[in-house]
This record gives C-alpha cells, sequence and structure tokens, in this order.
C-alpha cells in the first residue's frame, strides 16, 4: 500500500502504522476490510429514512473505527454527525449538511485506501 498516496485521502498511515504497534500488515488489513464494510449504506436508509437514533449509533461506529485507524477525516465528520444527534433535539438543515460531509469523508477513505493498493478509485 503506498502511504504517500494514502495520506492524500485524510489517512494517516504512519500514525496508523505506530498505533499498530508497527505491524504495517495487520493496519492495512484493518484497512482492506473497511473496503468490504456496508455501514454507510445502513447509514445512507437510516437518514434517508429518519430513524436518528439508528443513525446516530451507526456514526458513533464508525467514529470509533475511522479514530482506531487514523481515518482523520472520516473521523472528524463522524464527531460532527455524532454530535448533532446525540440529543435527541434534531436540526433536519443542520443533520443533512453533517451527513453530506460524513459521507464525503467516508468515500474520500475508501477511495484512499483503493488507489493506494494501485486499484482503480472507480
Amino acid at each position: 500500500m503506498d502511504a504517500h498516496i494514502i495520506k492524500k485521502y485524510g489517512i494517516d498511515y504512519d500514525s496508523g502504522v505506530r498505533r499498530f504497534m508497527g505491524d504495517v500488515e495487520l493496519y492495512e488489513t484493518v484497512l482492506t476490510a473497511f473496503l468490504k464494510d456496508k455501514i454507510l449504506d445502513y447509514a445512507r436508509a437510516a437518514y434517508q429514512e429518519k430513524e436518528y437514533e439508528k443513525l446516530f449509533a451507526l456514526a458513533h461506529e464508525i467514529k470509533g473505527s475511522s479514530s482506531n485507524a487514523d481515518m482523520y477525516e472520516l473521523y472528524a465528520a463522524s464527531c460532527i454527525l455524532v454530535e448533532l444527534l446525540r440529543n435527541g433535539e434534531y436540526d433536519e438543515e443542520k443533520i443533512t449538511q453533517a451527513f453530506i460531509n460524513f459521507e464525503t469523508a467516508y468515500n474520500r477513505a475508501r477511495t484512499g485506501i483503493i488507489s493506494a493498493q494501485g486499484g482503480d478509485p472507480l
């Protein structure tokens, strides 16, 4: 995996490898597993159906996993969405913008991983 490419997509490869105790193979396995993750599909469905408690749980899950994998752009977008949903007082306009940013960051991270593997980012 090309660390220089992945950094352009909001993922701190070097920090991620350090977090995984220098185990490059394990870190890259975690990043690659993210490509198979369907959580964005579930989050999109929850957003569209205005199931905000479910969206909160999904965004919170991504917040944790993106933090652990040093996907800092996705983590930041997840934090904003989670905070907007946390108290149950839903501002749909703010949630919509936060969800768009979350979805964009999620897709950027995926594109970065694919590109860093030498693949066509779609």
